[in-house]
């Protein structure tokens, strides 16, 4: 009886080692988990703020061109600029 009482202690201990380690993969998995998902967000922030420069950088390039349209060269002796 004694070596079965033994046997037993053991597999409780694998058993609480093995759940432990499973609570601390858990746990590591949902902090990956809730890292990615931050940087995410942020990603698509970053991108919103891409496109907004981009959608203001060609309103500006359109004003630009609409300022310098009345403009026109002169064609100087020779047809030299």
């Amino acid at each position: 009886m004694g070596s079965s009482m033994t046997l037993r202690a053991i597999i409780r201990l694998i058993i609480t080692v093995a759940l432990g380690f499973a609570l601390i993969l858990g746990g590591n998995i949902s902090r990956n988990v809730t890292s990615i998902h931050g940087m995410g967000e942020e990603n698509a922030a970053g991108a919103e703020q891409t496109a907004s420069a981009s959608r203001e950088l060609a309103s500006l390039a359109e004003q630009l061109q609409l300022a310098v349209s009345g403009f026109r060269l002169e064609q100087g002796p020779g047809g030299h600029g």
